[in-house]
């Protein structure tokens, strides 16, 4: 029987393994979430009992589940900040219209978007001023306010505090001058700039395959929500999918250790989980966090426009995973059921 080679993957760490920086984000990110949470439960509780009927209300979300995924952990409507404001303008005068305006907001401030936070508590509080969420204050510790008044003070907050402290929540900008690429997609447009001086070996290699015209066509064969996209690989053009994500140019490339962290945007070499080397052409780009890949993975890139395209491609269905046991549903994979192409790779310098 011939054995199966393993894909090419970003491997996910036990969530005990932390790293140093980790700890720290840890250590000073701000409290509130769980806050909010109870204030906002509260007050849908005391809003939805006075709806006229189930009907009304089943109607009013249709339209916000209908464009959405539930988030795997609070079971919540959840899309891209920008998915959330378009929903929110077409819902303004549907009873879920504020609802969707504040899962925008919570999205903005969990992607730490504090400017796009704060012009969304503004339009929430012009568009319904009388709705619970901007004029019913509630009591919290020793604070009476109301919800946005609370995410107002938060975002200002955790704005001027990340000010203070940069290296915690972002790698230093892309020097200027630094070559960029531009990743047009079947779903929109990309562009990535290459941290040239910290890992040389992997920002010339992807130059020189962007220039031969090596991605054009293949797909982002794997993605997981709130982590990562992967492409890069020559199979997912035409071979079979059990076989995206076992392909590459045909050589691979040493680590670059560097001083880069994996935060949000950033471009990032895959390998194989058993492998010391990394992949001659897949890579990842990271919709969140995902600090149990540093120093296990070259950092060589960041995202400079675009990250709502990445984050969207991120959001889509997946196929189902392998058979669950008996009586249980069977859990997603990572392999998109439509996966979207790069239709080209153009380099900038």
């Amino acid at each position: 029987m011939a054995k199966h080679k393993a894909p090419t993957e970003v491997t996910v760490a036990p969530l005990f393994e932390k790293s140093t920086l980790e700890k720290a984000f840890d250590k000073y990110k701000l409290p509130g979430a769980a806050v909010l949470v109870a204030i906002v439960a509260w007050i849908v509780f005391n809003h939805l009992a006075g709806l006229r009927s189930r009907q009304e209300l089943h109607q009013s979300w249709e339209k916000l589940l209908a464009a959405t995924t539930p988030d795997p952990f609070t079971r919540l409507p959840s899309a891209s900040a920008e998915v959330l404001a378009g929903l929110a303008e077409d819902l303004r005068d549907e009873e879920s219209g504020p609802w969707a305006r504040l899962l925008e907001i919570e999205q903005r401030l969990e992607e730490r978007d504090f400017d796009g936070a704060l012009q969304a508590i503004e339009m929430l509080r012009r568009e319904r001023p009388d709705h619970p969420l901007v004029a019913e204050p509630v009591q919290v510790g020793d604070r009476r306010e109301t919800v946005v008044d609370r995410l107002e003070r938060v975002a200002q907050e955790r704005k001027a505090w990340e000010a203070q402290h940069p290296g915690l929540f972002a790698n230093p900008p892309v020097p200027e001058g630094s070559p960029r690429v531009r990743l047009t997609t079947s779903s929109g447009v990309i562009e990535v700039a290459l941290y040239r001086e910290k890992a040389p070996q992997h920002v010339e290699n992807f130059l020189k395959l962007c220039r031969e015209g090596f991605y054009n066509g293949t797909r982002f064969h794997r993605i997981a929500r709130g982590f990562m996209i992967q492409g890069g690989d020559p199979n997912s053009r035409d071979a079979q999918p059990d076989q995206w994500g076992q392909g590459g140019p045909g050589y691979t490339i040493p680590p670059e250790p560097n001083d880069l962290y994996h935060f949000a945007g950033v471009l990032s070499a895959a390998k194989k989980p058993e492998d010391a080397e990394e992949s001659g052409s897949q890579f990842f780009l990271t919709t969140d966090p995902a600090h149990h890949l540093d120093g296990q993975h070259t950092i060589f890139g960041a995202v400079v426009s675009g990250m709502e395209v990445v984050r969207a491609i991120a959001e889509a269905p997946t196929e189902p995973g392998q058979p669950a046991q008996p009586g249980q549903p069977s859990p997603s994979s990572d392999r998109p059921q439509n996966p979207v192409t790069i239709e080209s790779m153009e380099v900038i310098e």
